[in-house]
């Protein structure tokens, strides 16, 4: 590639709208399917850290917000860690889709 067909990069300023809208797509929290449960315990006893935050999936802010309201999802804590759980007669959970609403005849995958 040529010089002249570069293009120069220049940050982005905190107040404009393409910022926002980047960092927007990371306001994801990350929540345990409570059929995850017991191996995110275990993997938490033995101390494999990484691999028991493997297990959490992300969901937005706002849908995490909705659901917690809606008592979907609860908090508690697991050995000195602070976690969301989902309510598994509610939000179902495969490897393959992630995490689903149950009451749904298709499955609106969240």
């Amino acid at each position: 590639m040529k010089k002249s067909e570069l293009i120069p990069m220049k940050p982005m300023k905190d107040y404009s709208s393409e910022a926002k809208a980047y960092f927007e797509q990371f306001d994801g929290i990350k929540i345990l399917p409570s059929l995850l449960f017991n191996q995110y315990d275990d993997y938490i006893e033995s101390q494999r850290f990484i691999e028991a935050d493997n297990l959490l999936v992300n969901l937005s802010e706002r849908k995490l917000f909705s659901y917690y309201r809606e008592n979907y999802i609860y908090k508690m804590q697991v050995k000195g860690r602070k976690i969301f759980m989902a309510d598994e007669s509610i939000l179902g959970y495969s490897k393959q889709k992630g995490l689903y609403l149950k009451d749904s005849s298709d499955y609106n995958f969240i």
